[in-house]
């Protein structure tokens, strides 16, 4: 026994031209949409560096008032990232550690790059030195982090650098 289809319109389907047509097509989309895509992803991870680098700033400017001693925020190289890391430097607080809740190290993977390389000595009087620091991706500058000297404030933008009065 056979058991048979039929269509009240007498259409039998899709013809196989028909077919190759939808799949090229959409080939064409689904490759012409990866690399935004890729960029997409890429500027979210940028975004969320630069906001965590602005974070670990403030977390060093608040540090130092509360604890009484100098924070360092440092940059530095290492095994194929730079490593960015919080640090108690001053002679003053030996035998201090930072809170175990904010002691914070992170590294910043290729292609992304921190400028400059060195270090932000956040004071317990609330002032540090003076900063921009640039997150760049693959050779662009995409966010700019500013550091108040007399204030320690932190600013992030996006974009070009900030102005300067």
């Amino acid at each position: 026994m056979t058991l048979r289809v039929e269509s009240s319109s007498g259409a039998a389907g899709f013809t196989l031209i028909e077919l190759a047509l939808v799949a090229v097509t959409l080939g064409v989309l689904l490759v012409s949409a990866v690399p935004h895509v890729r960029r997409g992803v890429e500027s979210m991870q940028t975004e969320r560096t630069a906001f965590q680098l602005a974070q670990m700033l403030r977390t060093a400017r608040v540090l130092a008032i509360s604890e009484g001693c100098a924070i360092d925020w440092a940059v530095g190289m290492g095994n194929n990232a730079q490593r960015v890391s919080l640090e108690l430097n001053d002679s003053a607080c030996a035998g201090k550690a930072l809170p175990a809740r904010m002691a914070r190290t992170m590294a910043v993977l290729p292609p992304l790059h921190v400028e400059p390389v060195g270090r932000i000595r956040f004071s317990p009087d609330g002032t540090s030195q003076s900063t921009t620091i640039v997150v760049t991706d693959a050779t662009l500058p995409r966010y700019h982090i500013t550091v108040d000297g007399s204030t320690s404030l932190v600013q992030t933008r996006a974009g070009a650098p900030p102005s300067t009065p």
